[in-house]
């Protein structure tokens, strides 16, 4: 009787079939594992979020604004968008909670937007101010980094006040002003530029405010140089706002670095004895001009 010959393991491989290979209890488990997962990343969505509900703030998620504003925004918008008429299963919700944040002063942009088993996610760029222009004796309106007029109401507080750019000038031109959009205003707009360039690091200085004596205008051409001033009256000429520099004139950031190279050496311009200085030839100098405080009744002491 001839002796049976052992199976190799290239033997054992050409017995199985596809057929085989498919009723076999491992891979129908692995199988149905895995349509599980890709069904459930497709369709979480319709199986599980409760498209009958509406959006309130139970289902609504927005990312946390940061500490300087005040606002609700996610309140803000169920109330005045009356979000809440609104079901979750709905065409258009998506779109609709967008646009209900869009028009808000403080949101820059919806950066992205979802809906998943627990409601709709928001994710928001927020408006960040640079700069609080002064009207009349005591009002302080915020405006950003686009020169956006932003809420007031936000900065009551005294500590709000002092961390950031006054803005000053006559006549700041205030028609059609609405929080949320630009303010109309070159002087502001320039002014913005130079806050923008200073990025926040002012205050080792003693600089405060940013004033231009020019009357209303839109012709850049009329417009007197701006002036960096400190709390005790002391003056830095900066000159044109960061890219309308003139021929011979230092860009910003010239500028930015020669007044903190001489507070280094000399301490806060603010502490020095009150005088003129004149930095737009990148170098911070004492300046013979005569610009009296006191012509410039529309600067404002509020603090």
């Amino acid at each position: 009787m001839a002796r049976r010959r052992k199976k190799t393991w290239l033997d054992r491989i050409s017995e199985f079939s596809i057929i085989s290979l498919l009723i076999n209890p491992v891979t129908m488990v692995v199988c149905a594992f895995v349509l599980a997962i890709v069904s459930w990343d497709r369709f979480q969505d319709r199986l599980e979020t409760p498209l009958s509900q509406p959006i309130d703030q139970r289902t609504l998620f927005v990312n946390q604004a940061p500490s300087w504003i005040k606002t609700d925004v996610r309140k803000v918008a169920i109330q005045e968008s009356r979000l809440e008429e609104i079901q979750l299963g709905e065409p258009r919700a998506l779109e609709l909670v967008a646009a209900s944040f869009a028009v808000q002063p403080w949101v820059k942009r919806v950066e992205k937007i979802r809906k998943t088993s627990t409601g709709v996610h928001v994710n928001l760029q927020y408006r960040k101010p640079v700069a609080l222009v002064e009207i009349g004796e005591s009002s302080l309106f915020p405006v950003d980094d686009e020169g956006v007029l932003l809420d007031s109401r936000d900065f009551s507080g005294p500590d709000a006040r002092l961390n950031y750019w006054r803005v000053s000038m006559p006549a700041p031109i205030t028609n059609g002003l609405l929080a949320g959009y630009t303010w109309d205003d070159m002087r502001v707009s320039d002014s913005v530029l130079i806050a923008n360039a200073w990025n926040g690091k002012q205050a080792e200085t003693g600089l405060m405010r940013i004033v231009n004596r020019s009357a209303p205008t839109r012709d850049r051409l009329r417009l007197q140089a701006y002036e960096l001033w400190t709390l005790n009256g002391t003056i830095v000429i900066w000159g044109n706002p960061p890219g309308h520099e003139v021929a011979g004139e230092a860009n910003a950031q010239q500028k930015i670095a020669a007044i903190h190279a001489y507070v280094e050496k000399r301490g806060s311009l603010e502490k020095l004895e009150k005088g003129i200085y004149d930095v737009r030839g990148g170098t911070l100098v004492r300046s013979s001009a005569h610009l009296a405080s006191e012509d410039t009744g529309f600067v404002r002491q509020t603090y």
